[in-house]
């Protein structure tokens, strides 16, 4: 018996669709392995450089979303101070202290991935091991020289120059604080715009934020209260803005 011609083609379009979903779920899994530390010390340290460029691209796509079309861009490449751009466009209370304090740190470890050379050895056990590797300059050196050059080139003497290199260390403790930064900074950006939406489309009507919108909220401050029993006013969560 032939198969209709219809029927192959919905078999095909529901094969196809399968198909693509599968590779979607796929997809959503290995970027939710990326903000969890492997097993394999070298592998996180790749995971936190990342997983800082997918914060980098979060913040700016909802910085953008939130200004509006054709609205202006932001006045700085701070992350700090572009997500505050947000909380301001979106009139929304944002623990400006925490943030700043996050991406420091975070900062701090990205900066010195970004000049390694190459990675010496891995020394101490799990979970706190220790990645020792290979950078330019001598420590704490400035990146430049007076006179312009990289800051670590030198002259021996009248013949003979010289570039300096050192050991650096990263601990397993600091990549793993790092993604767990980064997924916080990612986290509040995300909701920060749901937020947005949220507020703009219904505040007008809405005294008090959903429960499982309050769920979900990556910050709190101490006078909203306990979490688990505060119910929460819009107007707290605009905190007067």
């Amino acid at each position: 018996m032939v198969e209709p011609e219809s029927t192959k083609s919905e078999s095909s379009k529901a094969a196809e669709l399968d198909q693509i979903f599968s590779k979607s779920e796929e997809r959503r899994k290995r970027e939710a392995a990326a903000w969890r530390p492997s097993e394999v010390l070298e592998r996180t340290a790749l995971q936190v450089i990342g997983c800082w460029q997918t914060v980098v691209a979060e913040v700016n796509f909802t910085y953008f979303h939130s200004v509006g079309r054709g609205g202006p861009p932001p006045d700085t490449n701070k992350l700090p101070a572009t997500i505050h751009g947000v909380a301001q466009n979106y009139r929304i209370r944002w623990p400006h202290d925490d943030s700043p304090l996050s991406a420091d740190q975070v900062g701090k470890v990205r900066h010195k991935l970004a000049h390694l050379l190459y990675i010496d050895s891995i020394t101490g056990e799990r979970p706190h091991r220790i990645m020792n590797f290979v950078r330019l300059g001598a420590p704490g050196a400035p990146r430049k020289t007076p006179e312009g050059h990289p800051g670590e080139l030198s002259w021996r003497d009248d013949t003979w120059s010289q570039q300096t290199m050192h050991l650096d260390t990263l601990t397993e403790d600091e990549l793993r604080d790092s993604l767990y930064r980064l997924q916080w900074m990612r986290d509040c950006c995300h909701i920060l715009g749901r937020l947005g939406y949220i507020l703009n489309e219904f505040a007008p009507r809405m005294e008090y934020l959903p429960d499982h919108e309050k769920a979900v909220l990556p910050w709190w401050f101490p006078e909203w209260g306990d979490k688990a029993t505060t119910r929460l006013r819009v107007a707290d969560l605009r905190g007067g803005l």
